[in-house]
């Protein structure tokens, strides 16, 4: 399997490489676009498409810059859509709207290697995406912690239903958040304290 990370930005955001040849997509590419091109070109790499946890503005600030040289499509939730639009949604910084996305993804849908969870809480389109090695939580659970739910569309009691759900993935699987250090699943049930049961 392909992997490469990515970690900057204002808030020190982890974009991430998975897939392989055939099914290979850039998870929540907030910035470093340059970086990201000169890395896909150096190891010869073509994506299948950008893929977003959620639309906050630290997540999909690169994301109109590799469209444009890439000329790939960008799939995420639904209802998180508005956020691409509208700049108070997406959290501020850059009030120039973002191009619509070119698919909607549906919870429990199939895309390559990775299964689509959605997780709402922190927003309402948040996402998770499953793999047999890995889950990419964006910032619905970090180490130690979860996401904020105190923006617009957040919801606390809404968060609290999508961690439930993900106490259920395999406790081996390791996490790669949307910030901070990589965890496991197994970690978080035993020292989270919004993941114990």
């Amino acid at each position: 399997m392909i992997f490469h990370q990515i970690t900057g930005g204002l808030l020190q955001q982890n974009a991430y490489l998975y897939g392989d040849e055939e099914n290979l997509f850039l998870i929540d590419p907030g910035s470093h676009a340059q970086d990201w091109l000169n890395y896909l070109n150096e190891q010869g790499l073509k994506l299948t498409a950008l893929l977003l946890t959620h639309g906050h503005f630290d997540h999909v600030g690169a994301v109109d810059a590799l469209r444009d040289a890439l000329d790939v499509p960008l799939w995420m939730h639904e209802a998180d859509h508005i956020m691409l639009s509208d700049f108070e949604w997406r959290g501020g910084h850059n009030k120039n709207p973002l191009r619509p996305a070119d698919r909607f993804l549906t919870d429990g849908e199939q895309i390559g290697p990775l299964t689509v969870w959605h997780t709402p809480g922190h927003s309402l389109g948040s996402v998770c995406y499953i793999a047999s090695d890995r889950v990419f939580t964006g910032d619905t659970l970090f180490e130690g912690t979860i996401g904020r739910t105190d923006f617009r569309g957040g919801s606390f009691e809404t968060m609290e239903q999508s961690l439930k759900r993900l106490r259920t993935l395999p406790p081996e699987l390791d996490v790669y958040a949307g910030h901070g250090d990589t965890t496991t699943i197994a970690r978080e049930r035993a020292y989270n304290p919004y993941l114990r049961g």
